[in-house]
């Protein structure tokens, strides 16, 4: 009967720990509005609208680009309230890495602007309320900055380059769903 009794207790103290996570994944769809290339070799300098890849079919004007985001909650780990939230990007089946963002990357929360701010090894990241900035800066450097225009619609600029080449997107997001502010109360309460 003791046992029967612990065998209970332990389960619902386990079932209590997990009870508050919120786990979530989400994606922004956004259409390629325009597109431009820059390219440096020999010290001559060219533009152009796709990528120059033989064996890869390019992105082009109108292809949808997705923006990813999954959220880890992890409340009662040996981090008080950690987190984690992956960023990434794809366009044609590319995926790019963007962030791995958890709790100890915390910079802190400017709540005159409502904006998240982490430190991570990837750059500076920043979430707000109608802004988000996320950088990459490892050899395929990639910058995604944009704000909210209108409800849940938002552009974005989106900078890809590695060494002598960059591309530079301009993007449009309409009727993203309301799951980016879940998430931002969600990561603002674990650092209340």
């Amino acid at each position: 009967m003791i046992i029967r009794t612990l065998t209970l207790l332990a389960v619902f103290f386990i079932t209590t720990l997990h009870a508050d996570a919120q786990d979530m994944q989400f994606a922004f769809s956004c259409k390629i509005l325009d597109q431009v290339g820059i390219n440096l070799e020999d010290g001559k300098s060219e533009t152009f609208q796709n990528y120059k890849y033989e064996d890869f079919e390019a992105e082009s004007v109108g292809d949808t680009l997705w923006i990813w985001f999954t959220f880890t909650d992890k409340p009662n780990t040996s981090v008080l309230n950690d987190y984690t939230l992956q960023i990434s990007a794809n366009v044609k089946k590319r995926p790019f890495f963007l962030a791995d963002i958890t709790k100890k990357n915390w910079d802190f929360w400017n709540q005159k602007q409502e904006m998240l701010i982490w430190e991570t090894h990837e750059g500076r990241q920043i979430l707000g309320n109608n802004i988000i900035n996320i950088s990459n800066h490892d050899a395929h450097s990639t910058s995604i900055t944009g704000k909210r225009y209108y409800k849940n619609d938002w552009n974005f600029i989106i900078k890809s380059g590695r060494y002598s080449s960059a591309m530079i997107h301009s993007v449009n997001c309409i009727g993203m769903s309301n799951d980016f502010e879940k998430m931002r109360e969600i990561i603002s309460t674990r650092h209340n």
